[in-house]
Parts: structure tokens; sequence; C-alpha cells
């Protein structure tokens, strides 16, 4: 990749109307974001009336007012509403359907949202459309035990056949030869056995389609398999993929928590081989800005990265360099590239 390519000016849209946080998480993450990266500009979407005060409110926006912009959004998606809401027909539009169409039409280069999932799936769905043969879009991510295994999905497709994880593994795999280089990813579905006959009957029959795929695929593997990094491409559906991560995450969270909690208790333990260097490793697996890959949409025509719904200012900052540095990289056009292979 060409210096020239990673400075390249680049515009994300992000989507302020959603998420725990919002505005001002989105707000505040965007100007750390621009006064960063110099060739970026954040096209904020959401009540223009919120977003306007958030931002008056917060001095550093002056340093950076000609490369932050603001368009509104009629509606929004909360986190438990429907996924349908992504899309209105009363023409009424959601912030995250306008998101995902400024990325469609060319005036975002990236589009990002920590809302509802269902919904950001909907909107990239329907305005961005899906990659040439492929039957669903997914979300992927490195999970964190194993900064070496890229799970998908983690979240937005909770009911799955068979050929929709076959879809899942491929693209996993084209994504992580341009994310790793690696040439032969290892292809893993994450069971409740090894055994080929263990798991749902949508589980058994992806089996059968995985060994004929063609793909490097190792067999079904357990939950310490994926901690393990037995696969590169570890492949479920969203609904078990989004509650391993939350746990992971959870787990990484209280063992941190315990340990700061014995560091105070007793001081001199921080004399200990390797102390310090287990408490940054637990808050790392707790911490999504510290992933080594973005949460990416996969199989729509466009970058879209979705978040937690709690993301706060350093999160929305991260998320929206990692999209910056997607689509620098030319991540869309190289998975356009492998799928026609």
């Amino acid at each position: 990749m060409t210096d020239e390519a990673m400075t390249k000016s680049i515009r994300v849209a992000v989507d302020a109307g959603s998420g725990d946080h919002a505005p001002e998480a989105m707000v505040r993450g965007a100007l750390a974001a621009l006064m960063q990266d110099p060739r970026l500009s954040v096209c904020l979407v959401g009540d223009l009336k919120a977003l306007a005060g958030t931002l008056a409110r917060i001095p550093e926006s002056a340093s950076v007012k000609d490369r932050w912009f603001i368009q509104s959004a009629e509606a929004f998606v909360a986190e438990g509403g429907g996924a349908a809401w992504a899309v209105r027909d009363s023409g009424a539009r959601s912030s995250v359907a306008v998101v995902a169409k400024l990325v469609q039409e060319g005036s975002a280069d990236a589009g990002i949202s920590v809302g509802n999932t269902g919904a950001a799936l909907t909107a990239a769905r329907l305005e961005l459309g899906l990659m040439a043969g492929l039957r669903r879009a997914v979300a992927g991510l490195t999970f964190p035990f194993a900064p070496r295994s890229f799970v998908l999905d983690v979240g937005p497709n909770v009911e799955v056949n068979a050929r929709h994880l076959l879809g899942f593994a491929r693209l996993g795999v084209a994504y992580v030869r341009d994310l790793w280089g690696t040439v032969e990813p290892r292809v893993g579905l994450l069971s409740n056995g090894v055994e080929a006959s263990k798991g749902t009957r949508q589980i058994r029959e992806a089996y059968r389609l995985l060994e004929a795929s063609g793909l490097h695929f190792i067999g079904a593997i357990e939950g310490g398999d994926l901690v393990a990094g037995r696969a590169e491409v570890v492949v479920t559906d969203g609904y078990v993929g989004n509650v391993v991560l939350k746990v992971v995450e959870a787990l990484a969270g209280w063992y941190r928590d315990r340990l700061v909690e014995a560091w105070a208790e007793r001081p001199e333990i921080a004399k200990w081989a390797g102390m310090e260097r287990l408490l940054s490793e637990t808050s790392r697996l707790s911490d999504a800005t510290q992933y080594p890959s973005p949460p990416l949409l996969l199989g729509v025509n466009g970058i879209f990265l979705l978040g937690h719904g709690r993301s706060g200012a350093d999160e929305m900052a991260t998320l929206i360099e990692r999209a910056a540095w997607v689509v620098r990289k030319n991540t869309l056009g190289r998975l356009r590239e492998a799928l026609t292979d």
C-alpha cells in the first residue's frame, strides 16, 4: 500500500442518533478523530438542534469546523426497536438509513452505527446491496482472546441456515487473507463438540457443506478451541457469536477489577513478575477500542462498521479512525476481487 493511499482524504458518516450516549459520544469522538487525522472529515447524522448544541458546547469544535458537517434524520431506531424501522415507507428516514444512503451515493466513504444491529444490517443491505453471489451480510470481529482468529457473525444474524454459514466462511476467508496475508486460513465451525454429528441441524448441514467447499476446513471446534486460536476463521450464528463475545468481555472486565482491588489492598504484589502485564492484558480484553481489527459488516457494497451501544467518545473516535483505515486499505475492492476469483 502506498503512502499516498494511506493519506487519502476520507469522509465518514456517523449515526449520531443511536447508542446509549448519543449524540454526546459521537460528537466528542468525531472531534477527537478529526484532530488526530487532518485528512479526515465527518458527517454527523441525527437531530440538527441537538448536534448543533453539543458542538457549540465543545471549544475544540471550532478548530476543525471546516471538517465536520451535520445532516438531519427524522427518525431513530431504539436498541429494542424493529429492524424494519431502518427504512420507513412514509419517507421519514432513520439516522442509520441516512448514513447508509450517504455511503451508497458516494457522499461518504464509510458509515458507522453503534445502535440497533438488526436495523444497521437492514439499512446497509437495502441501501448498499449485497455483493454478487451472497445471501447475507455478516458482522465479523477479531476475537479478543485470540488476536489471529476472526469470528463471524457476532450479532446481526441470529437465525441462519447452513448456506448462510458457508457464505460467512467464504467472506471470512477473503477478509483474513487480506487482513493478515494468510494464504489458506483455517476455518472452524463453532459447535458443542468436535464430532460432525454434534450441534443443531443447521450446524450439522453446514459441516457437510464446509467439508465440500474447498476451503481449509478443520472441522467443528468448541469454545476452548476458539480461545486457543485453533482457526483463523470461526463461523457461527449471530446469537451465539454475540453471547460468546459479551461473556468474554465481561469476564475480562471482572478479572481486571479483581486485580485492581488486590493491587490496592496489597501494593507489594506490584513486584510480582508479570503482574503489570497481566493487568494490561485483561484491560485490553475488556476494551473494544483495543481490538486488533474493526467490527466490520462484510458482504455489502460499501464500508460499514458497527459498535457497542454503550460506546463512549473513545470508542467512537477509534471506530472513525478504523473506518478511514479500512477505506484507505481498499478492503472493499480486495474483497470483491477475492470473491470473484
